[in-house]
């Protein structure tokens, strides 16, 4: 689903459309943060992403993800039929896949902020991993 994060770039694949996701907003963040409480409590999943000049609101729930795209005025909805579970089970993928990138994602070189950002990447992939046990 996600590429390897590069200079605050990534491509985040959902069902054969791309988005090129930019570090204007905390992609592995935004999608722990939309993950964590969908696979407690059985909720729908949002993530709001930016391409620097496009962007995309991603929402999901059972077997349909749906990708608003705004271009200026223009604006796109897309359907992908995806199973909702295999998508939350390719978010924890691909964050844990490419932890250390994610890490440096925002591009910052304080140890100190890095270290917290580590942290708090660890804890939130955590619990994800814990709730989705009852998924699978």
């Amino acid at each position: 689903m996600f590429s390897k994060p590069e200079v605050g770039w990534v491509d985040i694949n959902i069902g054969g459309y791309t988005i090129n996701g930019s570090y204007l907003t905390d992609i592995p963040m935004d999608f722990l943060d939309s993950l964590i409480p969908s696979l407690k409590s059985n909720l729908p999943i949002s993530i709001f992403i930016d391409e620097e000049g496009i962007e995309d609101i991603i929402c999901a729930y059972y077997n349909e993800v749906y990708i608003i795209v705004r271009n200026g005025d223009d604006v796109e909805y897309k359907k992908i039929d995806m199973d909702f579970n295999l998508l939350r089970k390719e978010i924890i993928n691909g964050i844990e896949t490419y932890l250390n990138e994610w890490i440096n994602w925002n591009m910052d070189d304080d140890v100190k902020v890095l270290k917290n950002r580590e942290n708090e990447l660890r804890t939130k992939l955590s619990i994800a991993k814990e709730f989705f046990k009852k998924y699978i």
